[in-house]
């Protein structure tokens, strides 16, 4: 849990990399928890799964430009 409520105060601090390209928003979990990559993208993943995060493209054609970004509460 640890793990997934530090990708939740990253993608809320404004000016974090939030693309999803492996060298930018999982690179900076690992360096801010000490985790692994996989552990860093299980978290993504899970918090999407959750409906906590999303993916928005942004009119970007290659996915590595897509922004992890939150949801807005109902």
């Amino acid at each position: 849990m640890q793990i997934r409520s530090q990708v939740l105060r990253l993608i809320a601090t404004p000016h974090t990399d939030t693309r999803f390209h492996g060298a930018c928003l999982p690179q900076s979990i690992q360096a801010a928890t000490g985790c692994r990559s996989h552990e860093a993208w299980e978290a993504l993943w899970g918090l999407l799964a959750d409906g906590l995060i999303y993916l928005d493209p942004e009119r970007q054609p290659a996915s590595d430009n897509w922004r992890w970004k939150l949801r807005a509460r109902p």
